[in-house]
């Protein structure tokens, strides 16, 4: 073919029954003839969409399969089909025209197809041809790309399309290899991507010779009779250089091929196995946090506390304190779908892990286009290694999409099409964190308000004495079973989940003596919602930033919400209290005016500025507060 050649077609709804829309499976063309030479290209077939009658450039997914020279068939008397198979299944509209071409590479033009012409004979009978063999319309292309149409003529081909053998199927997504480390110790900076293995012994009585670029390892007497594919060795050249790489296979005890070639040469290196994975998040700020993908861990070999790692590029390395888990309080689905009538697609949870029992459970009706929340139970993806401990195969979730095809007749020609390349489920987890802190918890230099005293010794760590509502700064982390809240007077305080609005400056002279709070809030069960302000005097000197944040009193009435309905929202009042919580803060005093004292002891009765800040605290991760509105209304006398 000295040129593209182009076969227009329609999908007819006499094709389809109950349906719109059919699965192209593969398509048969007839040559007469093909290149002899043996260097001769191949033929590439496309099917693309047809816009006013006319092929367009734009091709189907999945649509275009290439053959080589020795794959095409050739006839004399158009008896012999060369097939085009797909990719995959592609989808083909009722109603709509669609077209196929036929492309040789290089244009060649020893390449010939069969076609039919009106008032020719038929290679095979002789019989005069006295009408088109199909409606659609036979194109060549012309100089320079575009399609013109030839007339009374059309190609040799056979359409296939695919029935479904059974009315419905699934996939399943799991959460892939990866593991979650808090480090008690850590040293250097782990880069991105670079493989972080467990370090181990190495066979110094064994000597390998490695050789770079070669993936063949020697080992001078039996060594490698207990290591398999898949698994992961650590050659060392010497004692600060490393490679990682992935065995492809054992020969024998004494020879092994890489998956990837070694970095260096060495005829009497050392090595180790271990376990590894690639490095896809490290945050150095107390307590270092490494995040590992791609994680070979086994049943038999696994991350556990106290290991240490070691980054092959970056050398740097680090302690496990805690192999960890990551709460999943809410997802986002990203699945890339197509449905037609007849078709439908849905998703649940076939099994998701509660860390409060240790247990597997499930959830029905996820949506595919919003995000799906787990307040009612405590949710995590576990580290591949914490998996392991249980069970070999078993993953923390695995999302399941359902796909059915509604018709009650047969046959069923369309499946739902899910792109399993692309789908994604993105994962986020709350950060809140409760409102007092256990002995030995203490973090020295912050500020607490004694809540029990319980064993501990407060006084020892920074308070004037063991009493409740005593305010101190911790000198150590302290021990027993003590409790203190976290003081929020003082700077930004260490509430994780909070909102602090601007500073307010109030119109002048409309300075206010109270302010009152209102929230519209959800508030489910076991967690609270506090509401500080910080207060400046127009005539007060002082800076505003240095101010402490005075706590306002929550009414008893504020409710709580439905744990189920995330939108269960109430509004909730706070107020000034009749006493200073600490000092500096304000307060109504006893004949209910507003006063607080600055550190010169200089006492004021209005503010002309303010700001807010609200504090949510919970025990549990999949339990938190939601703010809808803020409103605060400064009062005069």
């Amino acid at each position: 073919m000295a040129y593209p050649i182009s076969q227009t077609f329609a999908i007819k709804p006499q094709h389809v029954v109950n349906d719109n829309a059919l699965y192209l499976t593969k398509i048969d063309v007839y040559f007469k003839s093909k290149p002899t030479r043996s260097d001769a290209g191949g033929v590439t077939l496309q099917l693309r969409e047809v816009e006013s009658g006319i092929p367009t450039t734009n091709v189907l997914p999945f649509s275009e399969v290439y053959l080589e020279l020795d794959d095409i068939n050739t006839s004399a008397t158009a008896a012999t089909a060369t097939t085009f198979t797909f990719t995959s299944p592609v989808v083909a509209l009722v109603g709509r025209e669609y077209a196929f071409v036929v492309i040789s590479d290089g244009d060649d033009p020893d390449y010939q197809l069969w076609t039919s012409k009106t008032g020719g004979a038929d290679v095979g009978t002789s019989k005069k041809v006295t009408q088109d063999a199909n409606d659609g319309t036979l194109f060549a292309a012309a100089t320079g790309g575009s399609f013109q149409p030839v007339s009374d003529e059309n190609l040799k081909y056979t359409l296939y399309n695919g029935q479904l053998t059974s009315a419905t199927g699934y996939v399943d997504l799991t959460n892939q290899d990866v593991e979650f480390f808090s480090l008690s110790a850590a040293s250097g900076t782990f880069r991105e991507g670079e493989y972080v293995f467990k370090s181990g012994v190495g066979n110094a009585a064994q000597n390998i010779a490695v050789t770079a670029g070669n993936t063949t390892i020697q080992a001078a007497s039996a060594s490698f009779g207990s290591l398999s594919a898949g698994e992961f060795i650590v050659i060392n050249a010497n004692s600060t250089v490393f490679d990682v790489l992935e065995i492809a296979s054992v020969s024998n005890t004494t020879i092994l091929t890489t998956v990837d070639v070694p970095k260096f040469s060495n005829t009497a290196a050392t090595y180790f196995a271990t376990i590894v994975g690639k490095v896809d998040h490290w945050d150095a700020d107390e307590p270092a946090q490494l995040y590992l993908k791609d994680s070979s861990a086994t049943q038999s070999n696994k991350f556990a506390n106290t290991n240490t790692l070691t980054g092959e590029v970056s050398k740097a390395t680090g302690t496990i304190g805690t192999v960890l888990n990551k709460d999943m309080d809410f997802i986002q689905p990203n699945i890339g779908r197509t449905n037609t009538t007849r078709t439908k697609t849905t998703m649940d949870a076939q099994r998701l892990f509660r860390d409060d029992t240790n247990a597997n459970y499930t959830k029905s009706n996820i949506d595919f286009n919003d995000q799906t929340y787990f307040n009612d139970v405590s949710t995590v993806v576990r580290s591949r290694s914490n998996e392991l401990v249980d069970h070999a195969t078993t993953r923390s979730f695995t999302f399941r999409v359902n796909m059915s095809n509604l018709s009650s007749q047969t046959p069923r020609y369309t499946s739902p099409l899910v792109d399993t390349d692309t789908a994604t489920i993105k994962m986020l987890g709350y950060d809140i964190n409760e409102e007092y802190v256990t002995a030995g918890a203490f973090t020295v230099g912050e500020s607490y308000i004694i809540r029990t005293v319980g064993t501990t010794s407060f006084t020892g760590i920074g308070a004037g004495s063991n009493a409740v509502d005593v305010q101190f700064t911790a000198t150590g982390a302290g021990s027993g079973t003590g409790t203190a809240f976290i003081d929020e007077s003082v700077n930004d305080g260490e509430g994780k989940a909070r909102y602090i609005s601007k500073s307010i400056t109030l119109a002048d002279n409309l300075d206010a003596e109270d302010l009152n709070v209102y929230l519209t809030a959800y508030r489910p069960p076991g967690t609270t919602i506090e509401v500080y302000a910080k207060f400046l005097a127009e005539d007060d000197p002082e800076q505003f930033d240095a101010k402490v944040w005075t706590q306002l009193t929550g009414q008893a009435s504020n409710p709580f919400s439905q744990n189920s309905n995330r939108f269960d929202f109430k509004e909730h009042e706070f107020n000034l209290q009749l006493a200073a919580p600490v000092t500096n803060a304000a307060f109504l005093n006893s004949s209910g005016v507003f006063e607080y004292v600055n550190e010169a002891g200089i006492k004021f009765n209005d503010f002309k500025y303010f700001t807010i800040k609200v504090l949510f605290w919970g025990t549990s991760h999949h339990q938190v507060p939601r703010l809808a509105d803020i409103r605060a209304i400064a009062l005069a006398a």
